[in-house]
């Protein structure tokens, strides 16, 4: 296709090209004009203004072209981000139904283990006559505890820290970025330049009708840098370009083509982005939410009991060693 528009842009340079020639040589005063220049001068204005309007209508359907794919960004980044927003719930209903509580279910084995072993070992060093003090012995049983004790602390702040973001990408390290890096960088930072100007007053609920969870959402984008998604946000959110109803098309058409290409571009990245998104989703995830939500508050509910069984052995575990201090 883009050789068709080459050749219809050649065309027309050359026309204007003879054109220009050919009215040189008619308004020439120092030499009679020959009929046939007259006749092709003719020839050549009907055909630039065929050839003109060709590459006209040609113009016109590539700005079409890009208008629909624009639409289908649009369509695929509300469809990635609300496949996004699901699984994002469903890690979230997973951490909290079933990682957290079995990890909480590991550490109070490990603490239940421990205890009994340093029982055994305390209650074999009493029968032994291991200890020279009832002193030593509250010192060793007191040790036992306040070690006991740290498996429970690890876990509250295992919880607490949750919820800090791996994903964040670092800064490069300036000092080492190529030619190519700068170029990269320096686009990098015109796009993010125009995401804060364009989209995020678009979305923001005190400059727009929007919510503030679609306020969020773009403001993560941005926080993470997420380059792919923050083209997506400007094509929906950028005003549209102004066309002027007697564009040249021979400068016009080579910029919406190259536009076109970009626009085709991000249109596939994101695609793909979209697919693999789809393929960490597991299908039972993508249709029947609610039954994969149930499941998991039944794991829950199992991994919940048997950390109570456990709790409760830790419990008479501790009660035991303080026994021995009597």
């Amino acid at each position: 296709m883009k050789k068709t528009y080459q050749r219809q842009i050649e065309e027309v340079t050359r026309l204007r090209h003879r054109l220009s020639e050919l009215e040189a040589l008619r308004t020439n005063p120092s030499e009679p004009v020959p009929s046939q220049v007259y006749q092709e001068f003719m020839q050549v204005i009907l055909q630039l203004e065929k050839a003109e309007q060709k590459l006209r209508h040609s113009t016109l359907e590539v700005r079409e072209r890009i208008s629909i794919t624009n639409t289908e960004i649009i369509t695929i980044l509300h469809a990635y981000l609300s496949l996004q927003k699901q699984m994002r719930a469903a890690e979230d209903l997973f951490l909290a139904n079933i990682v957290h509580p079995a990890h909480s279910l590991q550490l109070a084995k490990q603490q239940r283990t421990y205890l009994e072993r340093e029982y055994q070992r305390i209650e074999t060093n009493i029968r032994q006559e291991c200890y020279a003090t009832h002193q030593e012995l509250e010192q060793d049983i007191r040790q036992v505890l306040r070690t006991s004790d740290t498996y429970t602390e690890q876990s509250s702040a295992d919880e607490a820290n949750s919820d800090y973001d791996s994903s964040i990408p670092p800064f490069a390290d300036l000092l080492n970025l190529t030619t190519d890096d700068v170029e990269d960088a320096i686009a990098k930072s015109e796009l993010v330049a125009e995401f804060k100007r364009v989209v995020l007053p678009a979305v923001h609920p005190d400059t727009s009708q929007s919510s503030p969870e679609e306020f969020n959402t773009a403001f993560d984008i941005y926080k993470k840098m997420d380059f792919l998604l923050m083209q997506a946000y400007l094509v929906q959110y950028k005003p549209a370009d102004l066309v002027e109803a007697d564009f040249d098309p021979l400068i016009e058409l080579p910029q919406q083509v190259e536009k076109l290409e970009q626009t085709a571009k991000l249109l596939t990245r994101l695609q793909r982005r979209l697919d693999h998104l789809q393929q960490d989703l597991t299908e039972q995830e993508a249709t029947d939410p609610e039954h994969v939500q149930q499941k998991m508050q039944e794991q829950r509910q199992e991994l919940l009991e048997r950390i109570q069984e456990e709790s409760e052995h830790i419990l008479t575990l501790r009660k035991k060693l303080e026994a021995l201090l009597e």
